[in-house]
């Protein structure tokens, strides 16, 4: 079993309008850029406002369908977003474990509903 790091770094996220916003991300879903997009948020760059809900990959365990988690992606075309069936790492009690994208949900804030 792979360890999945606790460890957090400020993360950009893109919105589907082109807006930047900085997020608190773990190490390991940082490290899954190709697979969740984002880069290294710069020094400054505003956090998400309140309200702010993330598009998201749901993903479920292949061999367990029950066993679920959502897992943000910071771009609009992050392969995880863009492709139902991407595996992506999440932790799962301090482990990494492949889980596979079966659906995605856009983003939203609060009290707009849709953006």
């Amino acid at each position: 079993m792979v360890a999945f790091a606790r460890t957090r770094i400020r993360w950009k996220y893109t919105t589907d309008t082109g807006i930047e916003y900085s997020f608190n991300a773990l190490t390991d879903y940082s490290s899954q850029s190709a697979v969740l997009g984002g880069s290294a948020a710069a020094a400054g760059l505003r956090p998400h406002p309140k309200g702010f809900k993330p598009r998201v990959a749901l993903c479920w365990l292949a061999a367990n369908h029950a066993n679920r988690r959502r897992v943000v992606c910071y771009s609009n075309a992050a392969t995880a977003y863009t492709t139902l069936g991407t595996a992506v790492n999440v932790d799962v009690g301090g482990t990494a474990t492949e889980y596979i994208v079966y659906e995605t949900e856009g983003e939203r804030h609060a009290s707009l509903g849709s953006l």
